[in-house]
């Protein structure tokens, strides 16, 4: 199934599942039915007719039935890299699937007659990477102990997104941070003066799943997608009003990494995009025994501060409900 039956859908949206739609003509008889709930026992409702065409035609109403539900339990976790390597040393080279994306340059634009007005672009490319592997429980047993070991590691996010048979759903931990990053000249009773314009952009992660029930396995389809302000420079710019105005220009850093895979009951999907971001911790070093005294342990302790590289993991579970 392409990823592009992915639907943008709201933070922690649960999509319920598709519908079937029954329909029936009111009876011709005033008398009401008995109505019960519309999950209850897949009987239709129906409505009291009124004798004419245009009414019964509006009162004609639908039952709605759920499909097969499937739970997804997302974890994404932060490992500093020694426990990155020591999980794949676990996982091992055979088990593991790796794709790479070279850097694709852009076109070379030609400037023709349209193109009269003021332009301006700036594009950056990248090259990524995207690894997965399907692990057993065994396996992740030993994927968490390696986690707990690092006193760097932790969990990051851990929901649980209900979607229905063959539909998408999401989950986003985002913020929002806002920039002047525009100016507008504008002029009324010949009064001329500058307009700001705020631009809101988006930091953190949005994950969304999708799967397909395949007898006793499932197909499950998912997508990570981070963004975050990559960096924010200020110029002054001239033309725009009398003399010179500052305005911000942020770089927003998108990234993504999609995959699939067939899971088996008690079988859990990992998935490493490659993000990584810096960290700072603090080291803490003394002398044995002197730095357990009251009072004096300060003394002969010393802590240094240390920036670690911090990668993101993936974990996904799914079960038909």
């Amino acid at each position: 199934m392409a990823m592009n039956r992915f639907a943008s859908v709201a933070t922690f949206l649960l999509v319920l599942g598709s519908t079937v739609g029954v329909y029936a003509d009111p009876p011709e008889s005033a008398a009401p039915t008995k109505v019960a709930s519309p999950f209850a026992d897949g009987k239709v409702i129906q409505s009291v007719g009124s004798g004419t065409v245009a009414s019964r035609l509006l009162q004609k109403v639908s039952f709605e039935a759920p499909n097969d539900q499937i739970k997804f339990e997302v974890q994404i976790l932060s490992v500093d890299s020694e426990t990155r390597d020591k999980i794949y040393a676990e996982l091992g080279i055979e088990n593991v699937q790796t794709r790479i994306t070279k850097v694709a340059e852009p076109s070379n634009d030609v400037v023709g007659d349209a193109q009269a007005s003021l332009s301006s672009r700036h594009t950056v490319t990248t090259s990524s990477i995207v690894s997965t592997a399907v692990i057993n429980q065994e396996q992740l047993d030993r994927l968490y102990g390696l986690a707990k070991e690092s006193g760097n590691s932790k969990v990051v996010a851990r929901p649980n997104i209900i979607a229905g048979n063959g539909q998408a759903a999401s989950m986003q931990q985002q913020v929002q941070r806002s920039f002047l990053a525009d100016l507008q000249q504008v002029e009324h009773e010949g009064q001329v003066a500058v307009q700001s314009g705020i631009q809101v952009l988006s930091e953190g992660t949005d994950v969304t799943v999708l799967g397909d029930v395949d007898g006793n396995a499932l197909n499950v389809q998912t997508k990570i997608k981070q963004s975050r302000v990559a960096d924010v420079q200020q110029h002054h710019v001239y033309g725009i009003g009398d003399g010179q105005n500052t305005i911000q220009m942020p770089s927003h850093e998108v990234r993504e990494a999609s995959a699939s895979a067939k899971l088996l009951p008690k079988q859990t999907l990992l998935l490493d995009p490659y993000f990584q971001s810096k960290q700072t911790t603090q080291n803490v070093t003394g002398t044995p025994i002197l730095d357990n005294i009251p009072y004096l342990n300060k003394t002969f302790k010393q802590t240094e501060l240390q920036e670690v590289t911090m990668n993101t993991i993936v974990l996904l579970k799914a079960k038909k409900l």
